[in-house]
């Protein structure tokens, strides 16, 4: 995540809480994601305010949180007080190989350039159990670049738009094994994937 980006994170960190905190539109992914992961040892990657972790945590799972963003964290460390959370970023991560069960990476893939995707996919892959587990959503669209929201206060993020084919491809590249991919229509429109290594 560049710095601009990260900035407008941590100042908006209080007020995505307020807002998506009890927020359910991912319960029905987490809800296919547990009914499709084997194992219990879940990665987080852009865990964000920890919202999902939390509900995983919930279900049983151990669940390990990354972000770049200090003040997700801060919030995340309070919705799970004995979860594992680091500071890092998704293009540097340190893992062992074979370590997890599943990754989850909702609403955070988009904010890293594409050229760096190749390598974070690779990543994932790595990571992961023989068939594991990798859940993603982003946005659906064309292009990358700076793109200001009402909610962001006059404000930037980076973002990274993808068609289907253009994400399954990547996902493919990397090794992972397509599973399924649902459109979804909200205030924007979002692409949610799962892909299994095998």
């Amino acid at each position: 995540m560049d710095e601009k980006t990260l900035e407008t994170t941590n100042a908006l960190a209080v007020d995505y809480f307020k807002n998506y905190s009890e927020h359910t539109f991912m319960e029905k992914f987490r809800t296919k994601f547990i009914e499709l992961i084997s194992g219990k040892k879940i990665l987080d990657v852009g865990c964000g305010i920890g919202r999902d972790m939390r509900e995983f945590n919930k279900k049983g799972f151990r669940t390990f949180g990354i972000d770049v963003s200090s003040e997700m964290l801060k919030i995340a460390r309070q919705e799970n007080p004995k979860g594992f959370l680091y500071n890092m970023d998704m293009s540097n991560m340190t893992f062992t190989d074979g370590e997890f069960d599943g990754v989850w990476c909702c609403s955070s893939l988009y904010h890293v350039h594409k050229r760096e995707v190749p390598a974070i996919f690779k990543k994932f892959y790595d990571f992961l159990k023989k068939d594991g587990l990798l859940f993603l959503t982003v946005k659906k669209g064309e292009g990358e670049g700076y793109m200001p929201r009402d909610l962001f206060y006059g404000r930037e993020k980076f973002y990274a738009l993808y068609s289907p084919e253009e994400l399954i491809d990547l996902l493919n590249a990397a090794g992972f094994a397509f599973v399924s991919c649902e459109i979804e229509i909200k205030d924007q429109i979002w692409i949610n994937v799962f892909a299994r290594k095998e």
